[in-house]
């Protein structure tokens, strides 16, 4: 078989790169976002997606004793850069010190902040990703860590280290 009689179709035209990567940077905010421990309270995949589309959403994640930690799932990545912002909460007291890693590769980003102070990202993936996230807060007490993340997505107006309040959880 020589492929010959494969033809393109106009109804289904090649995508772009750049929807390519937004494509699959939705996909993997959606997996992070969704297989959080404790997940994005009171929206569906629908709401979430929308919430992407808006410039990123907030993450939830209980805090115990003044600890906290997320890890998701094996991710086929294929390389992708990530790029965006995260910040903690600006209500929240404390200061909070976060460690992201990447076990499968050199990724580690490693922050002491209070909130409202942005931490920008800029990471390349191999070819699968495992996100760990660690969080300390200075008061060793129970809360809920409320974390913005938000992507730098192609043809997006919004920064990244802007949150959108009134949306997400």
């Amino acid at each position: 078989v020589d492929g010959s009689h494969i033809a393109s179709s106009d109804r289904c035209p090649a995508p772009t790169a750049d929807l390519l990567m937004s494509k699959l940077y939705a996909a993997l905010f959606v997996m992070l976002l969704g297989m959080s421990p404790s997940p994005v309270q009171g929206q569906s995949a629908l709401e979430l997606l929308q919430s992407i589309r808006q410039g990123g959403s907030w993450v939830r994640i209980p805090v115990e004793r003044g600890e906290g930690t997320l890890l998701t799932p094996l991710i086929p990545t294929l390389g992708v850069t990530l790029a965006g912002c995260a910040q903690v909460y600006p209500g929240l007291s404390g200061r909070w010190d976060i460690e992201v890693r990447d076990p499968l590769g050199d990724g580690l980003i490693e922050e002491s902040v209070q909130g409202g102070e942005p931490v920008t990202f800029n990471y390349t993936t191999g070819a699968q990703a495992q996100l760990s996230l660690k969080a300390q807060w200075s008061e060793a007490r129970d809360t809920t860590l409320l974390l913005w993340v938000g992507l730098a997505l192609p043809g997006r107006e919004q920064e990244a280290c802007e949150p959108v309040y009134g949306s997400g959880p």
